[in-house]
């Protein structure tokens, strides 16, 4: 949309802005997918297509940049489909944030600093993940997925 910056809106559960952020020069979001909060920070998955990038974004809770970790490059695939951006959740049991990359069909395992811990082979075609409290984590797979138009339960762990 025109003259509105890509950033993160918080919202309190009467539909009131309690936050904004993502759009200062530090930090600055281009494409961002999907934010999950955990311990005050906020993890966003985001897109830099000029340099051909995907990441996770790391805020604290006031929307001040601290880190970014996971990235990698941008691919296509024979079909010119995109392998992005980096599918994120949140594991609240272990606290990891899991991210998934369609180029490798990997998803990956992050303590909240950033560093890897463990990495799990995946299908393809993922667009978005969740973690019950057990544990599971559920996929939705998109059109071009291994299991068009459905959800998944891919590893438990």
């Amino acid at each position: 949309m025109q003259g509105h910056e890509p950033c993160i809106k918080v919202y309190n559960t009467s539909g009131e802005e309690l936050l904004c952020f993502g759009t200062s020069l530090s930090g600055k979001l281009l494409h961002p997918t999907k934010a999950v909060l955990h311990n005050n920070e906020f993890f966003v998955s985001d897109v830099d297509k000029k340099n051909n990038r995907c990441m996770v974004s790391v805020f604290d809770q006031q929307g001040k940049y601290l880190r970014a970790f996971g990235e990698c490059m941008l691919k296509k695939d024979p079909n010119e489909l995109a392998f992005y951006p980096l599918v994120i959740a949140l594991d609240m049991t272990d606290f990891r944030v899991l991210a998934y990359s369609g180029l490798y069909k990997l998803v990956r395992c992050y303590m909240p600093n950033g560093s890897l811990e463990s990495y799990y082979s995946t299908l393809s075609g993922i667009t978005d993940m969740a973690v019950t409290g057990d544990g599971r984590v559920f996929v939705v797979c998109g059109g071009t997925s291994e299991f068009p138009h459905s959800v998944q339960v891919i590893f438990h762990y």
